[in-house]
């Protein structure tokens, strides 16, 4: 009888240790949000610059936004970042407005934070809420401050 119970605690243990682990897997942790309610861009956590790559950051983006947006790196030049998101339909036509301008702030002040890019070029299927093109930390604050007028 004492065996059973025993089992039956470490059966329930598995199960509550690999809920954790989705759990974690699937927690984002973003280095910039939007606050659409305040208006406001926030930079939320701070990150090693010596070791970040472009590659780190656009899998964190994918993280952080798994089963929705999948952005792929295209290259880095000079000051730009060219990334691509081959499947677009939910950034563009499911996100809503706010939810894809959020996408968007979130992945231009993600990939800036690489030393010396300054513009993140975005090649995907333009949609009802999203645009392709370039896009930059000024332009989007611009856009943002703009509203609050």
């Amino acid at each position: 009888h004492s065996d059973d119970i025993a089992l039956r605690h470490e059966q329930l243990l598995q199960v509550s240790h690999e809920s954790l682990e989705y759990q974690q897997s699937t927690i984002r942790n973003p280095i910039w949000v939007y606050d659409c309610v305040g208006e406001k861009i926030i930079k939320v956590r701070e990150i090693n610059k010596d070791t970040i790559t472009a590659s780190n950051l656009t899998k964190l983006l994918n993280r952080n936004y798994e089963n929705q947006v999948r952005i792929e790196l295209v290259q880095v030049k000079q000051d730009s970042v060219l990334v691509t998101i081959p499947n677009s339909t939910f950034l563009t036509q499911s996100m809503g407005t706010t939810g894809a301008e959020e996408y968007l702030i979130e992945a231009v002040f993600t990939l800036t934070e690489l030393p010396g890019i300054e513009f993140v070029e975005f090649e995907f299927e333009e949609g009802d809420h999203a645009t392709p093109g370039v896009y930059s930390r000024k332009l989007l604050q611009e856009q943002v401050d703009d509203r609050r007028k």
